[in-house]
């Protein structure tokens, strides 16, 4: 199941916004979601995750990662594990494999009793 989430950032307000004015960076996919804030950002930065509108309830997982100083005048791009990408992934597949596993079995377990009904009338 892939859920829609948005991602907002900014510094000038508590609470960003999907206004156009109401945050400076933003991130919208399908799926992993990745967002780069420069360590020259001002401090603080104000995140804002909101679900799509469609639904009534959104989960999601995040990881931030930080990184140390650096003392070179270019920021290296972060390099974040496969592994760990690969492990929020894993845990997002079983999730859906287990709750299609449970529709299955329910939709499997109503028709059986369906039928026994209709015998025994």
């Amino acid at each position: 199941m892939v859920m829609l989430i948005f991602i907002y950032h900014t510094l000038r307000q508590k609470r960003p916004g999907v206004g156009v004015h109401e945050h400076d960076m933003l991130s919208t996919t399908c799926g992993l979601d990745v967002l780069d804030v420069p360590q020259s950002t001002k401090r603080p930065a104000h995140l804002g995750v909101y679900g799509h509108p469609s639904k009534s309830e959104t989960s999601y997982k995040m990881l931030f990662v930080m990184m140390e100083k650096q003392e070179s005048e270019f920021e290296e791009d972060v390099n974040i594990p496969a592994e760990l990408i690969h492990s929020f992934e894993t845990e997002e597949e079983h999730s859906s494999y287990s709750h299609s596993f449970r529709e299955t079995l329910f939709t499997i377990s109503r028709f059986m009793f369906e039928v026994l009904i209709e015998i025994l009338l």
